[in-house]
């Protein structure tokens, strides 16, 4: 059986901090959030426990014990506890056998022992619109025939979807809507075939990341007959706002190359609600996505120039013979704006990568509208 590496109990601290409405980390008396970090340690050094790790999902949370112990807090509407009792203090989640990874979507939970290939799984998805199209109260055992034998090196929850990556391949399940599984289920039945757990068609991934609705691998090839490697970095599902770094707004359901990373080493991405940074092997932080609320850190004027060409460009299609009259005046009349002042406005979605004031990063975290960064001097940014 698999399990964390046992830490020294002084080493770890747990603090919690926000939002607690839902009972996501316990406060006393009437208060419902905390502006500032609660320590929390005493909680689990009482019961002679370490905490590993720790996931948060919409409204709940999941705490990895370095027994391999699972406990969990918060909204248990759903299920998302995966046991009976108080909610608004850690209660173990009952499993067969310790585990060494977890995960946390908006309301389901999920638990892995990597070395034997155990997938735990409980709570709900739902699809875009907000329905449950599946339900589990208590962990079940999900996936023994897709993952026997294999290692897994990394699980990860979107907000209504899963990945699992074992051996160099992406497995994917969950909500089938805005190509987010990286398939087109069949209509008729997108419900069922969604939940199915199936691989996607990549070979040789080297890491898989993942924001609320949209994914990302990093895949490493080697050219035929060299010894030389290949980097490069794809993604797939809702971009409605950019999010996927490709240069338009179009989602997709197969994983897409990011041009801009061809070829550069990739330490880390990490997704937001509709936002995504990037951080590179040299410590640089790139972002695109979502940005009306400074998700991406690029001031308060920052305008995405190819944005605004792009949607006032019409297909060349439309144009006829009647259109070519047209376009002559349509000429005129630009000519006569470009010499007017323009009443810009920042753009709030930026479809390509764009660099982030900030060096020496060693790692990057985002929440649904914010972002965290620590420097390699151990300096945190955030913004």
């Amino acid at each position: 059986s698999a399990a964390p590496a046992i830490t020294k109990q002084s080493d770890t601290k747990v603090f919690f901090y926000g939002s607690c409405e839902c009972d996501q980390f316990y406060i006393d008396g009437e208060r419902f959030e905390s502006k500032r970090p609660l320590d929390h340690t005493n909680y689990f050094s009482s019961l002679n426990k370490v905490v590993f790790s720790i996931a948060c999902g919409g409204l709940h949370t999941l705490l990895l014990l370095t027994n391999g112990e699972v406990y969990t807090l918060g909204c248990n509407d759903d299920g998302a506890l995966g046991r009976t009792g108080d909610d608004s203090k850690p209660g173990k989640v009952e499993l067969n056998v310790p585990v060494d990874m977890i995960s946390a979507g908006d309301s389901h939970s999920i638990a892995c022992n990597s070395a034997n290939a155990i997938v735990y799984q409980w709570g709900a998805y739902r699809n875009i619109l907000g329905g449950n199209i599946s339900k589990v109260e208590t962990p079940q055992v999900i996936g023994e025939d897709i993952f026997k034998k294999k290692k897994i090196k990394k699980v990860l929850s979107g907000n209504n979807h899963t990945l699992v990556l074992a051996e160099g391949k992406v497995y994917v399940w969950g909500d089938a809507d805005a190509g987010i599984l990286g398939r087109l289920p069949t209509e008729r039945r997108k419900l069922e075939q969604g939940l199915h757990i199936e691989g996607l068609g990549v070979r040789g991934v080297d890491n898989i990341f993942t924001g609320g609705s949209h994914s990302f691998l990093v895949r490493k090839t080697t050219k035929r007959g060299t010894k030389e490697e290949s980097t490069s970095l794809l993604g797939w599902g809702l971009n409605n706002f950019g999010q996927l770094g490709v240069g338009h707004f179009e989602n997709s359901s197969v994983p897409l190359e990011i041009p801009d990373f061809e070829g550069v080493k990739i330490r880390d991405v990490v997704g937001g609600e509709h936002h995504t940074l990037v951080l590179t092997e040299e410590g640089e932080v790139f972002g695109f996505g979502k940005n009306d609320e400074g998700q991406l850190a690029l001031g308060d004027n920052y305008i995405y120039r190819e944005e605004e060409e792009e949607e006032e460009a019409k297909p060349e299609a439309e144009a006829g013979a009647e259109g070519e009259a047209e376009k002559k005046d349509e000429t005129k009349v630009d000519e006569e704006k470009k010499k007017e002042p323009k009443d810009e406005k920042p753009s709030e979605r930026v479809p390509r990568p764009v660099k982030i004031n900030i060096q020496n990063i060693e790692q990057v975290f985002a929440g649904s509208h914010f972002n965290y960064a620590l420097g390699r001097n151990h300096e945190v940014y955030s913004w």
